[in-house]
């Protein structure tokens, strides 16, 4: 049986060990970037968590136009086909249900992930989806918008120097000017890095790692923050730019991820909702678990 988490680390991993961060920039040179959104289902629904990086990931490396996704049988029922030969994508979501602690018989809600197969429209023949043009929104709007949702947040934000952090004991994040970046997209993935971190703050979704990572934490927040930019960015229309400050984090992860498969789609997970929170969904908890279950047989 194929193993999602073990798929997902090694691609990943394969990635970061050739210098390339999937989540970073997920579109194809000179493709529009709202051309290419979040990866979504025949339904139009957008994935979540350790699914995104992944399918961006794999359509990068496939050279996919589309940002669709369906299952063989979804391809059948429209009356097309998936090409013989492709091979496709696992992706998981997560399933709740209530398990008795064998213990203390204490009832409590777990969530399992359960795993299926996604094929690319460009993997299928015969499927004709409604073709939903993307908002072209010029640059000074999706610049507004974005200004926008820094301030809605609610967070201080002070600007000036050179760098760029979030300070815990003070609650603050501060940026350098906008002026400073060579590009709207580099500003705003580091706004919105450092808008991730402070989701992390105790008043708000209070993410500890503890243990689990040891010294490695500091650099697992660093994968959090990135990702959360990624998922951020791509919803207002912007390419997550790397930082190249970063550069020494790779390491670390390579280091988290070869010892704990399931370590990146945690990263993922609290990145969805440190996302989600940024964007004023509020819904976070109940999609994506604050610790990772386990997989269900």
């Amino acid at each position: 049986m194929r193993d999602v988490f073990q798929e997902i680390t090694d691609k990943i991993t394969a990635q970061l060990e050739a210098g390339v961060r999937p989540w970073a920039k997920p579109w194809k040179d000179g493709v529009a970037p709202l051309a290419l959104e979040l990866p979504h289902n025949i339904a139009g629904r957008p994935y979540r968590g350790g699914n995104v990086p992944m399918l961006w990931a794999l359509a990068e490396e496939a050279g996919y136009r589309s940002p669709c996704w369906l299952t063989f049988n979804q391809a059948h029922e429209r009356g097309g086909h998936v090409r013989k030969g492709e091979r496709g994508a696992l992706v998981f979501f997560w399933k709740w249900q209530e398990v008795e602690d064998p213990t203390t018989g204490e009832r409590r809600r777990r969530a399992f992930a359960r795993a299926y197969t996604v094929f690319n429209l460009d993997q299928v023949e015969g499927v004709d989806v409604p073709t939903v043009q993307p908002r072209e929104l010029p640059e000074f709007q999706r610049i507004e918008a974005a200004d926008a949702l820094m301030a809605a947040t609610g967070a201080r934000i002070e600007y000036g120097g050179d760098v760029a952090c979030f300070v815990p004991s003070r609650d603050l994040v501060r940026l350098p000017h906008p002026a400073a970046f060579k590009a709207p997209d580099a500003f705003y993935s580091t706004a919105f890095h450092e808008l991730g971190h402070w989701t992390g703050h105790a008043d708000r979704l209070a993410r500890e790692f503890g243990k689990r990572f040891g010294d490695e934490a500091y650099a697992f927040e660093e994968l959090v923050a990135e990702l959360t930019a990624a998922f951020v960015c791509a919803s207002q229309g912007f390419a997550s730019v790397v930082r190249e400050d970063h550069a020494s984090y790779i390491d670390h992860w390579l280091k988290v991820l070869k010892h704990d498969n399931r370590a990146f789609t945690a990263a993922a997970g609290k990145a969805q909702q440190a996302a989600d929170f940024i964007l004023g969904a509020g819904a976070a908890e109940a999609e994506e678990p604050h610790e990772m279950p386990a997989l269900a047989a």
